[in-house]
This record gives C-alpha cells, sequence and structure tokens, in this order.
C-alpha cells in the first residue's frame, strides 16, 4: 500500500502526480520540485 492509496478513487490526477512526486524525490530533485508545486497548485484548485 503506498503513501497516496487513498487518493486514487477520490483524484485519480492528484494521485498521479502525488506519486509522482514520491518516484523523483531522490534521483531528480528539480522534476519532485515541479511535480510537487503542481500537486499544491492542484489541491489549491480544487
Amino acid at each position: 500500500m503506498g503513501r497516496f492509496d487513498f487518493l486514487k478513487d477520490d483524484s485519480h490526477d492528484l494521485y498521479a502526480l502525488c506519486t509522482e512526486v514520491e518516484k523523483y524525490q531522490k534521483s531528480d530533485t528539480s522534476a519532485c520540485l515541479l511535480k510537487c508545486r503542481q500537486a499544491l497548485e492542484w489541491m489549491m484548485e480544487w
């Protein structure tokens, strides 16, 4: 079970962004920060 599995049913778009943040956390910090910002902006609009 992943950290963001609870989002799968309610918001697949946010779930996808959050899992990408997790995926890039150590390998590509620039991409991680970009995805994190996108997820936060999405939550503000939600």
